[in-house]
């Protein structure tokens, strides 16, 4: 038990921290690109530095707290969920579930982090469908590797 207990722990730590550092460059990103549509001029160099500075202060200082809040709630909800339809073992609907957990996940922490702030969006590169839509797969990719993670196998007959 504690041992599956660790296990999810950990799954759930390392799906938060590679769901904020894809969410952080994919934001950074989707600045640079925002930035060129408007006539700015960013080299390859300057985007470097902007997506290395926004994984060091941007993803490890403020976006992976929330991050690792959101998915917490739904990686739980998700869990219980696989748990009362005696799911918890087919790979597929953990995909299924954990994928869809964490989608609405990020786009509830977005939805929320902008009412809360005044209806300011603080994730720059989410202000928009595209931004948006990036940081939701963001969120779909740490369930995927979450539900891969925490993946049980059968018991063997011996």
């Amino acid at each position: 038990m504690l041992r599956a207990i660790t296990k999810w722990i950990l799954a759930w730590l390392g799906a938060a921290v590679l769901t904020a550092l894809l969410g952080s460059v994919f934001s950074s990103l989707r600045v640079i690109a925002l930035l060129e549509n408007i006539g700015g001029s960013v080299s390859f160099g300057q985007g470097l530095s902007m997506v290395f500075y926004d994984l060091f202060y941007f993803a490890k200082m403020l976006y992976l707290g929330f991050v690792s809040l959101g998915l917490l709630i739904a990686f739980g909800a998700g869990s219980l969920l696989l748990l009362v339809l005696k799911l918890r073992m087919k790979l597929f609907f953990r995909i299924i579930v954990f994928g869809v957990a964490g989608a609405v996940s990020m786009g509830v922490m977005l939805w929320a982090m902008k009412n809360v702030f005044f209806g300011t969006q603080l994730v720059a590169g989410a202000r928009d469908g595209t931004g948006l839509f990036l940081q939701i797969l963001a969120g779909i990719i740490g369930g995927l590797a979450f539900a891969i993670l925490t993946r049980q196998k059968p018991p063997r007959d011996i």
